[in-house]
């Protein structure tokens, strides 16, 4: 009869070597393959600080059952006996038979160390270079590991991902959702979820991604982590196509108008509904004599001034009501000479239909002379 307590667990090689510190137990059965640090590394630990603590080493290698090692590990159980092996282990630890420590056991034991490693070393290859955001997540909800592509997606160093739980970066809006369906994956309920949610980068922005969940337990069922991985979403990258599109389309537009405006000798700019500045040509710049980047974005009445805005204002109310407007008359700007103008302003529709504000094309009709005399 085996008279064992079990004092604590941990899900990965660092929280081990805590709870060994903390709780200072007899035995650990420690698994090889954990987040963070593998279990050889932290039985190295271990059998530094606390070489009277025995060590039961589960592994998916098939090493003797017996081994002895200055790493303070006296037993391997392969997982694939863990029901057969596991008991007689602990019985022989208990009563303290001694453990073969044959050249053998030694030889298997290193063997084992090297297929683990190369195992790791391909499980990084593909962790670091995933073309998707991926994180190992505690079962709290805490970042225990996460690659590159993540902190590309989001901003956050690796460092400063360990400090975050998932919470931290869920937008409210999806965060009850995934709470739940968390909660189910950590009580067994489920093994698997995806999810379409937002997250907040480091910068502030709102990112949204496919979120993909996997649970990764141990053998008796309980969540050690669960992987996350997180991509683009497709709605997002088509949007920023969708996005770069237009702006080469615009540019390409403000060329062609650039160039018309420089042969009619014609002063164009384009306006919102909220009555600002969205783009003026050079021409229309010089006729206001302001430089460009000191117009656009900004209000129509602090440019004009508000007198030339309120005697305008009937107009721009016409063509964002869908009307063409055209209009000939002696008008004053923001300070410049009353000059002569002929204008035409035509609404700017968007693809769902709304007018979004209105392109305006001006000629100076002032006679020479006149403008000679005023300057």
């Amino acid at each position: 009869m085996l008279d064992i307590d079990i004092c604590g667990e941990a899900s990965n090689g660092r929280e081990a070597i805590l709870q060994a510190e903390t709780l200072r137990p007899d035995v650990i059965i420690m698994d090889l393959s954990m987040p963070l640090m593998n279990g050889l590394e932290a039985i190295r630990e271990i059998g530094r600080f606390h070489p009277e603590t025995q060590i039961v080493i589960l592994s998916q290698y098939d090493v003797p059952a017996s081994l002895s090692d200055a790493s303070g590990a006296i037993t391997h159980v392969p997982k694939a006996s863990l029901w057969t092996k596991l008991v007689p282990a602990l019985r022989s630890i208990q009563f303290g038979d001694e453990p073969d420590a044959s050249g053998e056991a030694t030889s298997s034991l290193e063997s084992a160390r090297k297929a683990l490693r190369e195992s790791e070393e391909r499980f990084r290859f593909t962790f670091e270079q995933s073309a998707v955001g991926m994180s190992h997540v505690s079962p709290d909800g805490h970042h225990l590991r996460t690659n590159s592509r993540l902190s590309e997606l989001l901003g956050y160093t690796p460092q400063e991902f360990q400090s975050l739980h998932f919470h931290d970066i869920t937008h409210p809006s999806d965060l009850a959702r995934e709470i739940d369906l968390a909660r189910k994956l950590a009580n067994g309920e489920i093994d698997r979820y995806c999810l379409e949610a937002r997250y907040f980068s480091k910068g502030g922005n709102i990112v949204p991604a496919d979120l993909t969940v996997n649970a990764v337990r141990d053998s008796r069922g309980k969540l050690r982590y669960s992987v996350r991985v997180i991509a683009e979403s497709a709605a997002r990258i088509s949007a920023q196509a969708a996005l770069e599109t237009a702006k080469r389309d615009l540019t390409l537009a403000s060329g062609h108008l650039d160039l018309l405006a420089h042969h009619t000798g014609a002063s164009i700019h384009r306006c919102s509904r909220e009555f600002k500045y969205l783009w003026v040509n050079q021409l229309f710049a010089d006729w206001l004599r302001k430089p460009v980047d000191q117009i656009v974005g900004r209000l129509i009445a602090d440019i004009i001034g508000s007198e030339a805005f309120s005697l305008l204002r009937p107009r721009f109310e016409e063509v964002l009501s869908g009307k063409d407007v055209t209009y000939e008359e002696t008008t004053t700007y923001g300070g410049v000479e009353p000059r002569h103008i002929s204008a035409a302003y035509r609404p700017i529709v968007d693809p769902a239909g709304s007018i979004t504000g209105w392109l305006a094309v001006l000629r100076d009709l002032t006679p020479p002379k006149s403008r000679s005399a005023s300057s």
